[in-house]
């Protein structure tokens, strides 16, 4: 916890002029215009599931952390979903 709050507190404090969007195949246009690592694994999430894997490990968020994330008032897998018709494809195994 400790860890999120200094991580959080960094980013505060760097002022940096910072914006990411992407826009999805059905029009739907995303736009996040902060460095907060948590907007950060939201567009991520609207990529991939890798996309999701990388942008954490990069800015050090652990999965416990990952399942607090709130993406327009959802849980970043919620939001993931509600927007990404290949959600159902990440949690299926492949056994042989």
């Amino acid at each position: 916890m400790k860890h999120l709050m200094c991580l959080f507190v960094a980013m505060s404090l760097s002022i940096n002029a910072y914006s990411k969007e992407i826009q999805l195949d059905d029009g739907a246009r995303f736009v996040t215009k902060d460095e907060n690592p948590y907007s950060q694994l939201c567009i991520a999430a609207l990529e991939s599931r890798d996309a999701i894997k990388a942008k954490a490990e990069e800015l050090g968020i652990g999965r416990r952390a990952q399942k607090q994330v709130v993406c327009n008032d959802l849980s970043l897998y919620e939001f993931a979903e509600k927007h990404r018709e290949d959600i159902r494809e990440w949690s299926v195994a492949n056994v042989q």
